[in-house]
């Protein structure tokens, strides 16, 4: 079997499954050195932008799990004709306005 390498065939196998790996004992178990132990690293500052910290409302609804506020629960009010429901972009109101100036 000139084919294959030495490193596939059975033997190979046998011979790194051969020695039986033992469980350590858990945390607790283990002997005691009476030195300090090791302390975590210091955090670092992440990279990127900071996420802003927005403060709800009291009568703000959120459904449970969300991350964002869903826009159905937000009313849109108009600063040009001051209506609820649609913004300046899409004020018919002014849309007309400009109709009329031409």
């Amino acid at each position: 079997m000139a084919y294959v390498s030495d490193m596939y065939k059975k033997e190979a196998y046998e011979n790194t499954y051969k020695y039986k790996i033992n469980p350590i004992n858990p945390h607790e178990q283990w002997p005691k050195t009476g030195k300090t132990p090791m302390s975590r690293p210091p955090d670092r500052a992440q990279p990127g932008r900071p996420k802003k910290l927005r403060r709800v409302e009291h009568d703000e609804v959120i459904p449970p799990g969300a991350t964002r506020i869903a826009r159905k629960y937000i009313t849109i009010k108009c600063s040009q004709c001051g209506e609820n429901g649609h913004n300046v972009k899409t004020c018919f109101r002014r849309s007309q306005e400009q109709l009329v100036s031409f």
